[in-house]
């Protein structure tokens, strides 16, 4: 398959830069990580594999969001609210009514915001190891407090992009791929391509502010929660708010690149979350959306014929 053509789409004033991989009846929105780069997609074979699975069913849109990778860069910190806009332009740019969305951590805020304001533009949310704030509270222990949160923003103010900051991320982000040359030159040149120091503390900043504990309740589309033992509690605590959410819990923890496994063929982590990309595909809308009479697009299908009714239909 040839690298597929880089095309932009206008969210107000700001151009995002996205690609389109294969032709299926189900659109995927692929909101990959924060730092993201349509390249170096392309330079991963483990990445471009896992994107081109999902391409074999689907049409994949793929998509750097403001401030990162090839898209305009941004001097305001951008809110959800502002990047849930970005979503709809490459949405509306290709003609997609509605899409599954596949994300993971903090892309889940963003992905259920979506689905709770736009509903009729969500076919089913797929989420791997998601969050729902960056804040602990008495219900949410896992995240970090503000002492964590300065030291941490300090941090990537000072040393973002330096060889040394670089390789301790990798140490915590992919561990099993630490001491492998190739993927560690890689991570450098996506990482410092995806965000320049100031759009990776303005990024930080934003996801330090940003709490969808409060709409999860209202997100009334198909969701699947993939998660992985050690991520399992915070996982849980967004399958428990967004009504009728299936948990899949993974069987060991995959990083938080569930595409890293070279071995991934025999172990399921990577498996599993393309088959439930896949069953997401073939949801039919919830009892929720058949009364309210939402749209549907009139060329891409969103289920086929026959298909089964998935999780979420108790409102």
């Amino acid at each position: 398959m040839e690298i597929p053509d880089v095309r932009y789409a206008k969210s107000g004033d700001v151009a995002i830069a996205y690609q389109v991989v294969g032709d299926g009846a189900v659109d995927i929105l692929f909101v990959r990580g924060f730092a993201e780069d349509l390249l170096s997609v392309w330079e991963q074979p483990l990445l471009a594999r896992f994107v081109r699975e999902l391409a074999g069913f689907a049409r994949l849109l793929m998509l750097d969001k403001r401030g990162t990778g090839l898209s305009d860069r941004v001097r305001d910190i951008p809110t959800l609210e502002t990047r849930m806009n970005d979503l709809r332009a490459v949405m509306d740019a290709e003609g997609s009514e509605r899409a599954i969305l596949w994300t993971a951590q903090e892309g889940a805020r963003l992905a259920a915001l979506f689905a709770a304001t736009d509903p009729e533009r969500v076919a089913g949310l797929v989420l791997f190891i998601p969050t729902a704030k960056s804040r602990p509270a008495p219900d949410y222990p896992w995240a970090l407090d503000d002492r964590a949160w300065g030291s941490q923003l300090a941090e990537i103010r000072e040393h973002w992009g330096t060889t040394a900051y670089l390789d301790g991320r990798l140490a915590e982000w992919a561990p099993t791929k630490r001491d492998d040359p190739q993927f560690r030159a890689w991570f450098h040149a996506h990482m410092r391509r995806g965000l320049s120091p100031d759009s990776a503390l303005a990024f930080f900043a934003m996801v330090r502010e940003s709490d969808v504990s409060d709409v999860l309740p209202s997100v009334r589309v198909p969701t699947i929660v993939l998660a992985t033992p050690s991520e399992r509690d915070a996982s849980a605590y967004v399958a428990e708010r967004i009504p009728g959410a299936r948990l899949v819990d993974l069987p060991r923890d995959c990083g938080i690149y569930h595409w890293v496994d070279e071995t991934r063929r025999r172990s399921r982590c990577a498996r599993r979350g393309r088959s439930q990309v896949q069953r997401a595909a073939r949801l039919r809308p919830t009892a929720c959306w058949r009364r309210s009479s939402l749209p549907t697009s009139s060329t891409r299908p969103t289920a086929p014929p026959g298909s089964e009714t998935g999780p979420g239909e108790t409102c």
